[in-house]
């Protein structure tokens, strides 16, 4: 740790259910104290008694240390803050879990700098825990992102409308997790070793897969929203989508972990990342071999009704003109999504040979 910052307000007696729920909010931030200020002032709107906030300073900047010493001046009165900067950039994971490493209470909410939560999200939360108390397989509470999107431009409005339908055609009690609003028992985060620190991105997968093969399901709380204020780009979207694709095909898992990994990829998202290839082969053979252009059409609709419940969703938000887009890009994004994974499988290949050939030189 470089700095830390600990700025703890008196405090105030508060419902029997913050008594009995008490959270710490772990906030990694890598240079967005923009978007942390906002996260700050939303969060301030909460009743926040028995909680305390933890930012985890991924690269430390003075802008961001500034940031939470004046929200921590101006917040509400009845809760703690504190900053903690580490030395280097070290991923999401690496930060998560220092901040929960910190953490006081025995409930954490993992939230992102860019996400603006309502006034009742904390009480949201505390109601789902106190609901599902008796079960002891519960784990946590996840939240989504908003349908209200402060960005008008497509790709942005694509990428969180796809994790809204996502949340909302999944089941209420889910085995899996995502981290934007994420918040889970400590004694079940710590008994898997928190988030796989090797890991830059796909790190909530992964931890859901390992809390998931142990029977543990999350609640998903649908009106538990945050307003997401990333703002993509096709560079961004090219860019992460590689890297979460080749940190999925890296990750080991066990034949348990791999069966409860597939469940995870519904049949019909595995049919759409397997058809785009087909379909693009199909049509350039049409010219020569004009059946293949009515195989590629064929699987082309296949492709379209495998995704047309979020297409129908996507009209519903944005009309038409943008569902239509959504179905294109949907199709690009799987393009490349089979390059990527081809690409990792390469090299993993390639990485596997080479050392096999390095033990056969030793002998």
């Amino acid at each position: 740790m470089k700095a830390s910052i600990d700025v703890e307000a008196s405090s105030q007696p508060g419902s029997t259910r913050a008594s009995r729920y008490p959270i710490s909010i772990v906030i990694p931030c890598h240079n967005a104290a923009r978007e942390l200020k906002l996260c700050l002032e939303a969060l301030f709107r909460n009743d926040l008694t028995n909680v305390e906030i933890v930012v985890v300073d991924d690269g430390p900047s003075e802008s961001t240390a500034q940031v939470v010493e004046e929200c921590a001046q101006a917040g509400p009165g009845n809760f703690a803050i504190r900053y903690l900067a580490l030395e280097r950039k070290s991923g999401p994971a690496v930060a998560r879990n220092k901040g929960a490493q910190q953490a006081r209470h025995p409930f954490v909410l993992f939230l992102d700098a860019d996400i603006v939560v309502t006034r009742q999200s904390i009480e949201l939360i505390r109601e789902s825990l106190e609901l599902y108390s008796h079960r002891s397989d519960i784990a946590g509470v996840l939240g989504s992102y908003s349908e209200v999107i402060p960005w008008d431009d497509f790709l942005t409005n694509f990428k969180n409308l796809a994790v809204c339908f996502l949340y909302k055609s999944t089941d209420t009690l889910s085995p899996f997790l995502h981290t934007p609003i994420f918040c889970i028992r400590r004694e079940i985060l710590d008994s898997v070793g928190g988030f796989d620190p090797r890991l830059r991105t796909a790190e909530d997968f992964f931890l859901g897969i390992l809390l998931g093969t142990q029977g543990f399901y999350f609640v998903i709380d649908r009106a538990l929203e945050g307003v997401h204020l990333k703002r993509y780009s096709l560079a961004t979207i090219l860019r992460e989508d590689w890297r979460r694709i080749r940190d999925l095909a890296a990750i080991k898992l066990s034949r348990s972990q791999r069966r409860f990994a597939l469940r995870a990829h519904r049949p019909h998202r595995l049919l759409s990342l397997v058809l785009p290839g087909p379909i693009l082969l199909g049509l350039i053979l049409t010219p020569s071999y004009p059946v293949y252009g009515n195989v590629a059409l064929l699987l082309l609709v296949v492709f379209c009704l495998c995704n047309l419940p979020f297409l129908l969703y996507a009209r519903k938000q944005r009309g038409l003109g943008f569902a239509l887009k959504a179905a294109g890009f949907l199709f690009f994004e799987m393009v490349w999504a089979e390059i990527a994974l081809a690409s990792s499988l390469v090299v993993s290949i390639g990485s596997k040979l080479g050392r096999k050939k390095a033990l056969g030189g030793r002998e």
